[in-house]
Order: structure tokens, then sequence, then C-alpha cells
């Protein structure tokens, strides 16, 4: 029967850890804290509602019923998510089933769930920067927040700068230019109906 070891990761992959071993069927725990914020930038500067955002309990520390020479530690290792188990002179700490029993009724509901982390993560690219409901997409109308420009319609054609901007189509009087812009000046057009130039 496989016991229960602590297994020490990277910096902040604590739960990029706890995904891939329950992808094996192997049982893994990961307690945590819950903070009320924002997610990102965009969420702030649009005054998004707060999200409860999941923070590993022990840092650097996922508690794993994984077998010494199962594959995936040494994949883990390879992807330097995984230094190894956490012990003393070579010999891995034990934790005992009581203990993480202890642990988990103590943490309630607060243990990271990784199905409902990967309805999350589903979303890529710019729409999971922009987790907030206020979302736009490639080929979407949108306009300037506020200023002199808020009235411009804008096409967004890509997203650039790690998602954190958008090139959009700016149609002018004579002649159409494209320009990038911080997706957090820019809000979704309500009408979503293109303005046809008008015919010379």
């Amino acid at each position: 029967m496989n016991k229960w070891y602590i297994l020490r990761t990277a910096s902040n992959c604590e739960f990029k850890v706890h995904i891939e071993l329950d992808k094996c069927d192997i049982s893994v725990f990961t307690p945590c804290e819950f903070k009320a914020q924002r997610v990102n930038q965009y969420c702030a500067k649009k005054n998004a509602p707060k999200m409860a955002v999941p923070y590993p309990l022990y840092r650097s520390y996922v508690f794993a019923k994984v077998p010494f020479f199962h594959p995936i530690l040494s994949e883990l290792k390879n992807m330097k998510l995984v230094y190894g188990f956490l012990g003393r002179d070579g010999n891995p700490f034990i934790v005992s089933q009581d203990e993480i029993d202890v642990m988990d009724a103590k943490c309630d509901f607060n243990q990271f769930d990784v199905r409902l982390h990967a309805k999350r993560e589903q979303v890529e690219g710019a729409e999971a920067y922009m987790r907030t409901g206020l979302e736009f997409k490639v080929g979407d109308l949108v306009q300037f927040e506020k200023g002199f420009h808020s009235q411009m319609q804008l096409e967004v054609l890509s997203f650039e700068r790690q998602d954190t901007a958008a090139r959009v189509l700016v149609r002018g009087l004579f002649k159409d230019t494209e320009q990038t812009i911080p997706i957090t000046d820019l809000i979704l057009l309500e009408t979503q109906v293109k303005k046809e130039p008008k015919a010379a």
C-alpha cells in the first residue's frame, strides 16, 4: 500500500504538480487558503467583482501518495517542477493517513480542486487574461472606455504583448490604420454592428 510523502516543488508550481499527479490517478492533497482579489490588472481597472483565489497553505510542498519509482516523478523533475521528496539523510518523511485526514478536516473546503481549476483554465490567451465577463476576442468590435475618442469603433485583429494589448483596426476617412492598444483601455462595443463605409 502506497504511503503519503511530501514533494518539494518549484516556487509557485504547487498546483501544476497537483494537476499532473491527478492526471495519473495519484492521490494528492494540497491544502489552500483563499484570498478575495481580482485576478489581474484588467479586472482591477474595470473594478470587476473580486474572486476567491486559492494559494497553497504550505508553499513549495504537495502531499502525494506516490510510489518512489513512478515515471511521473522523473517527468516532473525534467520539467523542473519537482526537486524530490522532503526528508532527512536521504530518507523521505512519511505522513500518516490520520495526519492527512486531520488536515483535510481542518481545511474543510479549503483545498485545491483540480476540476474547478481546469474549468477556469479551459479558456486560454487573452480571454483567460480578461476573465471578468467583459471579455472580447478577435473579430469583436471594441471602443475606448473613456476619453475624446470613446465613440470610435475599433475591430480587434489580434492580441500582443502576452495578451495585454490588442491590435485593432481604426477606420479613417481616407484610409484605415492599425494600432496596438492596452486592453485595459478598451471595452466591448455594445451594438456589435459594423459601420459600413459610405459609398463615394
